[in-house]
């Protein structure tokens, strides 16, 4: 996964170790930690869950990759063997989860499918992102945060140990600088 879209280059994860904001996390887990930043931490034995969500929310998960982009693919290693999923995936200027909802009015998905998950805790936990879907995205959209949308919620949750983007960084969001001099320290030029 990831390198098949750029060739022989190693490809770098996009989404590593970037914010993230989940419409609902599961509060009663038993095992682990279910926190939303743990599909961006690179570590394929911490997951995120929306297990108990209610009735009248979305599941999401909303990456701000800090950077205007390009993906040109997308990998999801999904929780629980066996299970089926249904999700859409959004990249976006403008955050689209807000306040426990996601809002995807005027906005297309870059895609709408199905996943396979893999693994379940304690005794089945994933080493690596083989079992991953991947995602492959052929259109030109550019954006700052891929956003995650859990469609059919049948089988009570959505879940993921993982999420990692792949593609052309097109314009650096740059937060919080000092100073020119701060620039000038970091190689920045203003």
């Amino acid at each position: 996964p990831g390198a098949s879209a750029l060739g022989e280059e190693e490809a770098v994860n996009l989404a590593y170790q970037k914010a993230v904001t989940a419409t609902f996390t599961e509060t009663t887990a038993t095992v682990g930690t279910v926190d939303p930043l743990n599909v961006t931490d690179g570590d394929v034995s911490t997951r995120w869950s929306s297990f108990k969500i209610p009735e009248d929310v979305l599941p999401a998960v909303m990456i701000d990759l800090d950077a205007v982009v390009t993906l040109s693919e997308v990998d999801i290693l999904l929780y629980v063997d066996e299970r089926e999923y249904e999700f859409e995936l959004y990249l976006t200027n403008e955050p689209i989860v807000s306040e426990g909802l996601v809002d995807t009015t005027g906005y297309e998905p870059i895609y709408s499918g199905n996943g396979i998950g893999s693994g379940s805790v304690p005794d089945l936990v994933p080493t690596d992102m083989s079992a991953c879907t991947v995602v492959t995205i052929d259109s030109a959209v550019e954006g700052r945060y891929l956003t995650y949308v859990g469609i059919n919620i049948s089988s009570g949750a959505h879940a993921m140990w993982e999420l990692e983007a792949y593609g052309t960084v097109k314009q650096i969001v740059v937060h919080d600088i000092v100073s020119v001099e701060t620039c000038a320290t970091l190689g920045i030029t203003v």
